[in-house]
C-alpha cells in the first residue's frame, strides 16, 4: 500500500461502446478474485492497492474514474484497466483514453 492514506491523484474517461454494463461486469468479475470489487445495476467499483476505479454505464459508453495514492499507482490503475478492456473489446474496437484532470504525466 502506498504511504500516503488520500487518494490525490485521478483521472477518468468514458470508453465508447453500446454495451458498457457488460465491460463493467467483466472488469469487476475479473478483478474481484484479486481484491474488493463490486458492480450492481449501472455502477461498480475496483478497489486495487494503488487506489481505486468508479464505474458507470451510461447510454454509449463506459465512464471510469480512477483516484490514487501516487501519480504511479495512478498510472497503475490506468494501465491495467486499459489493457483489459482493450482486450476484451478488441472485437468491438474499445479505446482507452485517460485524462489525467490537470495531474502531470506520471
Amino acid at each position: 500500500m502506498e504511504t500516503s492514506s488520500t487518494l490525490t491523484v485521478t483521472a477518468q474517461t468514458l470508453v465508447l461502446t453500446d454495451r458498457p454494463a457488460r465491460y463493467a461486469e467483466q472488469i469487476a468479475k475479473h478483478f474481484g478474485h484479486r481484491c474488493e470489487a463490486q458492480w450492481s445495476g449501472d455502477s461498480g467499483f475496483v478497489a486495487f492497492e494503488a487506489g481505486r476505479c468508479e464505474m458507470h454505464a451510461e447510454e454509449g459508453g463506459l465512464r471510469l474514474a480512477a483516484a490514487a495514492f501516487s501519480p504511479a499507482g495512478l498510472a497503475q490503475i490506468q494501465d491495467v484497466v486499459k489493457r483489459h478492456l482493450e482486450r476484451w473489446g478488441e472485437k468491438d474496437a474499445l479505446r482507452v483514453e485517460w485524462d489525467t484532470l490537470g495531474q502531470p504525466a506520471a
